[in-house]
Order: C-alpha cells, then structure tokens, then sequence
C-alpha cells in the first residue's frame, strides 16, 4: 500500500549558515503570519522562509515574485554549498520532544518519498476538504522549485503497537550525533541520516502494507498530484515527480500523537445572553458548568474516551457538553 523509497536531501551545511540551525528553520508555512515572516526573514539571509514564504512586493508581476526569488535562492545556495546534497539515498529519523500540561512527549518518526498513487486506486487517506488558493500558492511555488520544501505530515497504524519500524530507528539512531538539534520555545528537534542499505530495506518491507493517512499537508499532497500529472505530459519525462515527500509516524504508539481540542470561535450568538444559550443546550446535552477555564480544561482531559464532549467559554459561562444521543 505505502510505496516509499529512501532520497538524497539537500541540507545545511553548518559551516555556512552562522549562528546554528535555530537561525534558519521556520515553522510549517500556513502558520506563519506577517509579523514572524518578518522574524525570520531578519534571523537569516538563509533562512527558509525565503523558500516557502517569502515576501511580495509592489513591483511584483508574472516573471518577478517570491515564487521566482524562491527558486533564485534555491539554485544560488546550492551553487555556494548553503545546500549541500546528500551524496547516498538515506532516509532522515525525525524526534520532536516537547511539553504538554506538564509531561514531555517524544515523537519519533522517519521522512522518505512516498509513491503517488493514480487518483482511482490512491491509498492516502485525508482527513478534511481543500481549498483553491493555498492549492494555487504551493501549485505557484513547486512549479518553480521542482521540489518538495516541507514534508507531508503522515500517519500510519503499527498494527496494535507492533513498534518493528520505530525499533528500527531508535537503534540506527542511538550513540549517533545527530545531523541538526534545534532547541526552541520549549520544544526539542533531532535529525538523523540513516543510509544503511539493510536498515532502509527492512523499513521499505514493513511500510509496504500501511495505510497512510494525512495529519497535515493535505493541500501539498493534491498539489503534488497535480505537479505530477502536468510532468507527465512534457516530452522525456523521467519520472522524478512521481514521488513526494513525507513525515511517517505511527500512531499506535501513543507517544507519537498528542490529539489537542479543535477550537472555533462564534463571533456572534443567534439569540440572547448565557441563560438562554444554556437553556437551548440542554435539551441536547447534559450540561455541567465550571467555575473558570481551568476547572472546565480539567475536567475535559479527565473526560473517559468515547464520549462526545465539548467544553464551551464565554460571557460568564464555562460548560462541558456532554452528547446525550450519539445515534
């Protein structure tokens, strides 16, 4: 099912960026607003938001923007060793260590190229709708770059904990210094490059039969599709669109996925204040109210799995919604 394959990545070379990798690593790039495009721009003249969201200007037009900058800077820090090619296909062991209510969590994973499925036989498996515009935007950037700046974030299931893969990784990875170690904001990042051939065979051989389901990065997948149907018309192709890549981790070991509340907020009620909010909830949900956020938060995470809770703050109300029919 999952078709991957080890790649050759571009990295930093530390010798050249001054100042660490903290200086030119950026969050993934439909989080970044204006105020920190401008942080990062200032950290680094290497910094990769200038590869996938750089900034526009007044004079921009079809040939000169920041989709062609992006590929100028792309080409020149290639051509100046600031990216260097791996010289073997290797895959990269990926741990993110960081803090939630107090307790560190550790996930580790792997980045590979995963095959692109035909649209009638894809085995990918999303999670939400996509939209147009950021679809045009990374269509824009990848056009220009010929390739994959970020990777696709992706879940797999070990099969009821069977840990083989993650295994795997923790003995190519252990007593190696890792390749990049960024420290930031409390959150702890380590990359490893594993490019022993009998290792990436027994990783190959027990990807083969997961199912891949998107966490994030559903606009960069059908992106990528496309990317790859429109490769597929110029005349000698050779295929190197084919693949994309992607962040593997799996999630049948609970360490690898912390599940956060969704939150939305409703600008506007329909109707009066609080009292009749409650009153209206009722007839829905049992309905338990809190004295403050805290209590509420509290009592949402003690909250046993499988039941359809919600907690509600406003006004002067804080309520857990607990449905009363689920059919």
């Amino acid at each position: 099912m999952a078709e991957i394959r080890p790649f050759k990545g571009l990295l930093y070379d530390k010798c050249k960026i001054g100042g660490g990798y903290s200086f030119v690593v950026a969050p993934p790039y439909d989080v970044i607003s204006e105020e920190m495009k401008d942080e990062l721009y200032s950290k680094s003249a290497y910094n990769i938001i200038r590869l996938i969201l750089g900034k526009s200007g007044k004079n921009d037009n079809d040939k000169d923007n920041w989709y062609s900058r992006a590929a100028e800077d792309l080409g020149a820090w290639q051509k100046d060793g600031v990216l260097v090619r791996d010289k073997k296909e290797s895959f990269y062991a990926y741990l993110q260590e960081y803090p939630y209510r107090g307790i560190t969590r550790r996930r580790m994973g792997f980045m590979g190229l995963m095959k692109i499925e035909e649209n009638d036989k894809d085995k990918v498996l999303p999670h939400e709708n996509t939209l147009a515009k950021p679809k045009e935007d990374r269509m824009n950037l990848i056009k220009r770059v010929a390739s994959n700046m970020s990777p696709i974030f992706s879940l797999y299931n070990g099969n009821s904990g069977d840990m083989a893969v993650k295994q795997l990784l923790e003995e190519s990875i252990r007593g190696v210094e890792p390749v990049a170690d960024v420290t930031s904001g409390g959150e702890r990042e380590r990359l490893w490059r594993i490019d022993d051939a009998a290792v990436i065979g027994k990783i190959v051989s027990l990807m083969g039969d997961k199912r891949i389901f998107i966490a994030d990065g559903h606009h960069r997948y059908e992106v990528a599709r496309m990317y790859r149907d429109m490769r597929r018309k110029e005349k000698g192709y050779n295929g190197s669109a084919d693949h994309v890549m992607m962040y593997f981790t799996d999630m049948a070991d609970v360490d690898n996925l912390t599940v956060m509340a969704t939150h939305r907020v409703i600008e506007q009620m329909p109707f009066g204040g609080d009292t009749e909010l409650k009153d209206r909830l009722i007839g829905l949900f049992e309905v338990i109210e809190y004295p403050g956020i805290t209590p509420l938060v509290d009592a949402l995470e003690r909250s046993p799995r499988g039941e359809y809770i919600f907690g509600y703050f406003g006004g002067e109300k804080y309520l857990m919604l607990k449905a009363r029919d689920i059919e």
